[in-house]
């Protein structure tokens, strides 16, 4: 699976080691969730000035979050016509979006007590479940969506 990770902040880098962390958390968690190689999502990073006003357009919520995902296909999770998925041509599939606010970011890893590469990998493979439609609307859901979440974050050594 393709990543591309983006920063829409002129005034902040992140870390080439936090990057690479990220990438290595969403390529375990495709690889285990099953996600084809033929698609590709893009992680942008921004502030909550900026998270504010999409969670506004595209949830109605005005306030600043921590993360939104943008799924393209829907939230599939059956993968097998993989095919499917690669555009003759082409090449790779976009999967969605995820655009984490790194002023949200930075505050919780400091309230939750643990590292900022910790919460940046959360909030990354958060979206990216979103993206793969997982929810956590509903009780059953969102133990789904932690324990999976905690597994694949302890299986790398990003943990609390």
């Amino acid at each position: 699976m393709k990543i591309e990770m983006r920063t829409r902040l002129d005034d902040f880098d992140l870390p080439c080691e936090i990057m690479k962390k990220i990438a290595e958390v969403l390529r375990y968690a495709a690889k285990a969730e099953a996600v084809p190689s033929a698609f590709c999502v893009t992680v942008g990073f921004t502030d909550d000035a900026r998270i504010r006003i999409f969670n506004r357009k595209f949830r109605g919520i005005d306030r600043a979050t921590d993360v939104l995902s943008f799924p393209m296909t829907g939230g599939k999770r059956d993968w097998a016509e993989t095919k499917q998925y690669v555009l003759p041509g082409i090449g790779a599939v976009f999967l969605g979006d995820i655009l984490i606010s790194l002023e949200h970011c930075e505050s919780q890893a400091l309230c939750y007590g643990h590292s900022f590469q910790r919460e940046i990998c959360f909030l990354a493979l958060h979206g990216f479940l979103h993206l793969l439609g997982y929810d956590h609307g509903e009780e059953a859901e969102r133990l789904v969506m932690e324990a999976k979440t905690e597994a694949y974050l302890d299986a790398l050594g990003v943990i609390r």
